[in-house]
């Protein structure tokens, strides 16, 4: 049966890459021959396919509104409003072009990086191959790759 309390208890900073082999097996409660079928079984089943979480696609107007979440934005509209108050439209009207522009070009970019993000995600990746035991090779869908 898999420990899984050694698991849970580990802690989330460690220097993974510099132990040595014996302590990183114990402390993941591996042996050097990987783990059995019932041990991938239940981790798998305890922590879940190994992929990223999905996280949903925003609207296009959340993305466009997300442009005038800037300090620099905030400026910008102050700007405007004094430019207003002190009667200057032109200024004012020139400071609305451009925080309008900014947040076109920003959202448009952010949209095209959202976008090719999720493309990315749906391409089917390769499956895993790893050597199980001392002469069996298997391949395996990424998601169901069990970390030790």
């Amino acid at each position: 049966m898999v420990n899984n309390s050694a698991l849970t208890t580990l802690p989330q900073n460690s220097d993974w890459h510099a132990l040595d082999l014996p302590s990183l097996l114990g402390r993941l409660s591996a042996g050097e021959t990987g783990l059995t079928k019932a041990e991938a079984k239940a981790r798998l089943k305890t922590y879940g396919p190994n992929e990223l979480p999905r996280q949903p696609t925003p609207a296009w107007w959340e993305i466009l509104l997300r442009q005038f979440l800037s300090p620099l934005i905030y400026v910008l509209v102050f700007a405007a409003v004094l430019s207003l108050l002190i009667g200057d439209v032109t200024d004012a009207a020139f400071i609305a072009f451009v925080i309008g522009l900014n947040a076109a070009i920003g959202g448009w970019q952010e949209w095209r990086a959202e976008q090719s993000t999720r493309a990315l995600q749906r391409r089917r990746s390769a499956p895993a191959r790893w050597k199980l035991g001392l002469a069996r090779r298997s391949d395996r869908p990424r998601p169901a790759v069990v970390c030790a």
